[in-house]
Formats: structure tokens, sequence, C-alpha cells
């Protein structure tokens, strides 16, 4: 928490943690920064969160799959459950 210590209590840490890795899947899923993605619908399991992009194009959107993918287990470590993302 760095810098934030003076104003954040103790248990705030984990969410902090929690919002920073939802960030960083938002900044994957717009990594070309093109805003290729167009909606993302979730389902959410005890054990597994299923997330469904749908981009532009079929070509649209694979770098931003792709890059949340290979970045998944950020948030399996701060939510303990699998992420699986796909393309719809």
């Amino acid at each position: 928490m760095g810098p934030y210590r003076k104003v954040l209590e103790a248990s705030d840490a984990e969410r902090v943690r929690r919002l920073a890795v939802l960030l960083r899947l938002a900044e994957y899923l717009d990594r070309s920064r093109t805003q290729a993605v167009t909606r993302l619908r979730i389902q959410a399991g005890d054990k597994r969160v299923r997330l469904w992009v749908k981009a532009r194009g079929r070509a649209e959107g694979r770098v931003e799959v792709w890059e949340a993918q290979r970045n998944a287990s950020l948030f399996e470590q701060a939510f303990g459950c699998k992420l699986e993302i796909e393309q719809e």
C-alpha cells in the first residue's frame, strides 16, 4: 500500500489488491487501445468465473483476450477461483 498507508486501514489491503487486479484485467481487455471489446458477459460460480468477450470482429479482440488469459493467474490468486476467458 506504500504511499497510501496513511489513508488506508490495514483491513483495506485485500480490497485494494482485488481492485488492482480488476483494473489490470480491464487494461488487458483494452491492450491495443482500439476499444475492440464491445461487451463482456460473466458467469460466477463457487470455484470458477467465466468471462465471455465480444469484440467488433473475430480478428479484433484477439490480443486483448490473449493478454487477459495470459494474466488470469493474478485474478485466481486474488479471488481464489479459476478465471476462464473466451472470445464470443
